[in-house]
């Protein structure tokens, strides 16, 4: 592994730092297991499946939440 000076790490601190402001970073935990299930079951990663089920979610309920605002109107 190559050794790098001291600017090339504040460099590479800074550009993790800059990127970590456009990203909300989640924490959670799953029994022992799942990402093997994932991984076994849709070939995708567990990071790739994980965003990709939530944010299917949340377009439905965004969806179901406007059909409900449009019927009330």
């Amino acid at each position: 592994m190559p050794e790098y000076t001291e600017k090339q790490k504040a460099q590479r601190r800074k550009a993790v730092a800059d990127f970590m402001k456009t990203v909300d970073r989640v924490n959670c935990q799953f029994p022992l297991g799942t990402k093997d299930r994932i991984k076994t079951l849709t070939g995708m990663s567990c990071n790739a499946f994980i965003k990709e089920t939530v944010v299917r979610e949340l377009d439905r309920i965004e969806r179901k939440n406007a059909r409900k605002k449009m019927d009330t109107e």
